[in-house]
């Protein structure tokens, strides 16, 4: 599955789109992306302690306290959960043919808690493949730099970075459409 597919896939099932005529959305707001980031951060991070364990220092920030910060993260996930499902609905369904919007109106039909654990295993499946263990340190280092800000800060930091800088197939809002 490419990655593009994947994050559409992990996207919808993180939910920002409650039908299929919502699919129309012009664009990500950067509430959404802020929704999304929070959601999955903490599966995010969790597959960074599991693919960069063996690379790291056992006395290292990953190692140490990593997980008390997927914690604070695990604590704003569910109430992420209905923003980030109609996302990921929504990019599932952009595609430019019929199997797209086919997949996006299967993960909407799908039990929301279902479309919830396949996201979370498929994420986390996807991150552990596509980490490099050379990118342990910069990973480390990430983790280590947000670690002091509230949840909340991070994910508008990382809305706002990604209303800037995000590839233009996501097509995230400018800020001028909050």
């Amino acid at each position: 599955m490419s990655t593009r597919k994947y994050l559409i896939g992990a996207l919808a099932a993180l939910g920002v789109m409650n039908s299929s005529a919502a699919f129309a959305q012009s664009c990500i707001k950067e509430t959404e992306v802020k929704a999304m980031t929070l959601y999955a951060l903490p599966t995010i991070i969790s597959a960074a302690q599991s693919k960069c364990a063996n690379t790291l220092p056992a006395d290292g920030f990953m190692a140490t306290q990593a997980s008390q910060l997927a914690a604070r993260y695990e604590a704003k996930k569910d109430s992420n959960w209905p923003t980030a499902r109609k996302v990921l609905i929504a990019l599932a369904s952009q595609g430019n043919g019929n199997a797209d919007q086919r997949m996006g109106q299967i993960l909407e039909q799908m039990p929301p808690a279902t479309v919830k654990e396949l996201l979370d295993s498929m994420l986390f499946q996807k991150l552990s493949e596509e980490i490099k263990p050379s990118k342990c340190v910069m990973i480390e280092h990430g983790l280590e730099i947000a670690a002091p800000l509230e949840p909340d800060e991070t994910a508008s930091i990382f809305a706002f970075v990604m209303t800037l800088a995000a590839p233009e197939k996501l097509n995230i809002c400018p800020l001028d459409k909050k």
